[in-house]
C-alpha cells in the first residue's frame, strides 16, 4: 500500500487531477480515517470512517477542477459504485463502499452474519447429500 503522506505530497505536486482515478486517490486521502461528528448549518453529522462532508466547491479545489467537472465526476463515480451518497442534512456527504479494503484493511469489513435458517438449510442439504451418496453406493 502507499501511505496517505506519500499520495498528498503526490497530489501537492501535480496540482490538477489529470484523470478521474487520480481525483478518486483524492478522495481516498481526504475522507475520514476515523469516526468524527461534524456540524452542518448547525445540524450536527456522524461522519464515520470511510465518508467525507466536503462540498463539491471543497471538492472541485481538491481536484483543481472547475464545479460542473467535480460534479459530473461525483454523478459517474455515484453510478460505477465508487461513491454512494449518505442520507443526511449535508447534501455533499459522501461514503466509499468497501473503504478499509481501499485502505489495506480487508480484514475490518463487516461480513454478513449467517442466519439460523441458512444454518438449518446448510445442515438439511449436507443430510440430504450424505443420504444419497450411502443410496447411490
Amino acid at each position: 500500500m502507499v501511505s496517505r503522506a506519500l499520495l498528498m505530497a503526490m497530489c501537492e505536486k501535480q496540482g490538477m487531477a489529470i484523470t478521474d482515478e487520480e481525483a478518486f486517490l483524492r478522495i481516498l486521502t481526504h475522507v475520514n480515517y476515523r469516526n468524527a461528528v461534524t456540524w452542518y448549518n448547525g445540524v450536527e453529522v456522524i461522519c464515520v470512517r470511510g465518508e467525507s462532508v466536503i462540498s463539491f466547491t471543497g471538492w472541485a479545489d481538491i481536484f483543481g477542477w472547475k464545479r460542473g467537472h467535480t460534479r459530473r465526476f461525483f454523478e459517474r463515480s455515484i453510478a460505477d459504485g465508487l461513491v454512494e451518497l449518505v442520507p443526511s442534512a449535508c447534501p455533499s456527504h459522501i461514503r466509499i463502499p468497501n473503504y478499509d479494503a481501499w485502505t489495506g484493511y480487508p480484514d475490518r469489513i463487516k461480513k454478513p452474519a449467517v442466519t439460523e435458517k441458512e444454518i438449518t438449510n446448510r445442515t438439511l442439504e449436507e443430510s440430504l447429500s450424505s443420504s444419497l451418496t450411502a443410496t447411490a453406493r
